[in-house]
């Protein structure tokens, strides 16, 4: 950098163009915690701010344990193959939102997690900076701690995003199946009325169980 003064230009100018970005493709969520409501980024956020600055994630690791899977993902300068940061990810049936959730879902959200947090490692400041939370919204839950005397909200109170709702009517129009066959599935699997009331991860299982279908 040439000089401290082309610094916090560089800064003020990611802050305004980035934070646009965000809220244009709604990455935002905002979720009530014990001190007010904090904005939070979601992981697609995330990895749209990463794929701008040069940057993207890869799983390297996925091992199954005793009570769900873990997995390893590094943060690696696009260009170069460099890695900048590296981190771990779990999702356990120890979590009452995955409690009863197939092994691919769970597969899937310690790799998105992973990912979250090795761009976290290199992005966190960034997205502080923007105004956000530096923890993406995801592995929110995975962080939790009973003992701590103020508790993260978990992910049951992120609801779904736009992208995932858009998702799960491509696939069950794939499969031919009704507004009322839908309905019944989502009273069956998830005790709710409408694809809306749906929370982030429970839009990510239900996702992966009709990709499995189709």
């Amino acid at each position: 950098m040439e000089s401290p003064e082309k610094a916090v230009e560089i800064l003020d100018s990611v802050k305004s163009n980035f934070a646009k970005l965000l809220k244009k493709n709604q990455e935002i969520i905002t979720i009530p915690t014990k001190n007010g409501p904090k904005d939070y980024v979601r992981y697609e956020g995330w990895v749209t701010i990463a794929t701008v600055m040069g940057i993207m994630p890869r799983i390297t690791e996925l091992n199954s344990t005793s009570d769900g899977y873990m997995a390893k993902a590094e943060a690696v300068v696009i260009k170069t193959g460099q890695v900048v940061g590296s981190a771990y990810g779990i999702c356990s049936r120890k979590e009452n939102t995955w409690a009863m959730r197939p092994d691919f879902s769970l597969a899937a959200m310690a790799q998105t997690r992973a990912a979250a947090r090795a761009l976290k490692m290199i992005l966190g400041g960034v997205i502080t900076h923007i105004g956000y939370e530096s923890t993406p919204a995801e592995i929110l839950e995975e962080e939790a701690d009973p003992g701590q005397q103020e508790p993260r909200p978990e992910t049951s109170l992120v609801p779904a995003s736009e992208k995932q709702l858009k998702c799960i009517f491509a696939l069950t129009k794939k499969l031919g199946m009704s507004e009322e066959d839908l309905k019944g599935l989502l009273k069956l699997e998830f005790k709710k009325e409408s694809t809306k009331d749906l929370s982030i991860s429970e839009a990510s299982s239900l996702i992966d169980r009709l990709q499995k279908t189709a």
